[in-house]
């Protein structure tokens, strides 16, 4: 009697561990699945976007943050730019040749017309 017992409980046992099938008998075209794929496949899309436009926006407030930080910190002295001196004049040169200019041409009096 015990041994039936046990065996009874063995077969319930077994039998409360199968896998149900999830379809109740109703299933979707595949037009509809399709769709719900592309709304899917757009939404986290949408949200990867949303994402990064909201950590580079926190950086870029850190980024601006620290430098204006930085910039309280700095004289407004060293922020003026100083206009450079003028240069000093250069030395004239002398001519090394002290030769006489000659004219290239000799000129002649007489015409030939």
């Amino acid at each position: 009697m015990r041994e039936g017992i046990v065996l009874l409980m063995l077969i319930i046992l077994l039998g409360s561990c199968t896998t149900e099938n999830n379809q109740s008998g109703v299933s979707l075209p595949d037009f509809v699945l399709e769709e719900i794929d592309i709304r899917v496949g757009q939404f986290k899309e949408r949200k990867v976007r949303e994402c990064v436009e909201k950590a580079l926006r926190l950086a870029l407030e850190r980024v601006d943050s620290t430098l204006l930080a930085k910039e309280l910190l700095i004289p407004i002295d060293s922020l003026v730019i100083q206009r450079p001196g003028r240069p000093q004049r250069p030395e004239k040169r002398k001519s090394q040749d002290t030769t006489p200019i000659a004219p290239f041409f000799q000129s002649t009096e007489t015409d030939s017309m």
